[in-house]
């Protein structure tokens, strides 16, 4: 057993030691991309046009601002340098961005097995393809955006495909989800008494299975709401600071409020949830703490959800109130 212990406790000391050094990558990359955002204007980074030009700065977009650090930073270049080096989107025409999506849903149910299992290394590997689940997702969008020619990374509204994989990509966190709390069910009613030992005197309530799906819920409805309030806050900044404007005033007035600090904070804020909630879920899971980060995380991020979501829908309002007036309204 000690053995074991040991080669455990080895395990998560690596994984919080790449998750430092990711951690530290990501700071100074948005670092980076602070001070490119203060001398970009979206609406010229729209004419950017060159399928070859791998930058995580350029073009700029609101979409890809608020994306994730991990699949901004990793995910994303790694696709697209592998379809460029491959040119897949052309050699495979007949595997359409669809067929990708409906492949990265089924991994999603192996996922959601693996996920459940009471033997970490399942677990584990269930974590691991998550990863190339989310790598499948950020694939079938760049060879959807190759076949289309429209390599502007934004959003799309209303074409099949890109609903498609959504739904798709949301049954992943489903299965993900629904593994944990299978998996959670499973361990604490094995060992479900009134209380069970934790060392020398100390006991621990064993949580109930109704206190475990409602915590599980409680997760899978944050970031359901956290995606849902941000789809809603991108569109609005896409018309406010992407949309070119006759008026030069009114240029002028868009340029200040992409580059103001507030507008930053904003979209670095959500950077830190939606798809990276999962990514610190799968992280909670591949080192065998998945109920301590589900049940403790609920306390620090619904209140900061519902906090940035109120400042967030008073700063649509505030921009809403300077930039669009009269014709502008529409």
């Amino acid at each position: 057993m000690a053995p074991c212990f040991h080669s455990f406790r080895g395990e998560n000391s690596v994984i919080l030691s790449v998750c430092c050094v990711m951690a530290m990558y990501y700071i100074i990359m948005d670092m980076s991309l602070y001070y490119t955002l203060h001398n970009t204007s979206l609406v010229k980074e729209a004419a950017i046009d060159d399928p070859s030009r791998f930058s995580p700065f350029h073009p700029l977009t609101i979409r890809l601002l608020v994306l994730d650090q991990t699949n901004h930073y990793i995910v994303r270049p790694s696709t697209e340098v592998f379809n460029y080096m491959t040119n897949f989107s052309n050699v495979f025409s007949f595997i359409s961005p669809n067929i990708i999506s409906v492949t990265h849903a089924f991994i999603s149910i192996v996922v959601g097995k693996m996920v459940s299992s009471d033997n970490l290394r399942h677990r584990q590997m269930g974590a691991f393809f998550f990863e190339l689940r989310t790598w499948l997702v950020s694939f079938a969008g760049v060879v959807f955006r190759s076949q289309a020619g429209r390599p502007i990374f934004s959003s799309l509204h209303g074409i099949y495909g890109t609903t498609l994989n959504s739904v798709c990509d949301m049954l992943g966190g489903v299965a993900l989800c629904v593994g944990v709390c299978v998996y959670a069910v499973r361990h604490y009613g094995r060992r479900r008494t009134n209380e069970v030992s934790v060392g020398k005197g100390l006991n621990v309530q064993v949580p109930s299975n109704r206190v475990i799906v409602f915590n599980v819920f409680l997760y899978a409805l944050l970031v359901v709401l956290s995606y849902g309030f941000l789809a809603y806050f991108v569109m609005h900044l896409e018309r406010f600071l992407e949309k070119p404007f006759p008026d030069p005033q009114l240029t002028t007035v868009q340029t200040t409020l992409l580059h103001a600090s507030s507008t930053w904070l904003f979209l670095w804020m959500w950077r830190f949830f939606t798809q990276q909630m999962f990514q610190y879920l799968v992280i909670a899971i591949a080192m065998d703490k998945t109920w301590d980060y589900v049940s403790m995380s609920l306390y620090f991020f619904y209140p900061t959800v519902i906090i940035l979501m109120s400042l967030c829908y008073i700063y649509i309002v505030h921009m809403n109130s300077i930039i669009l007036s009269g014709e502008f309204t529409s």
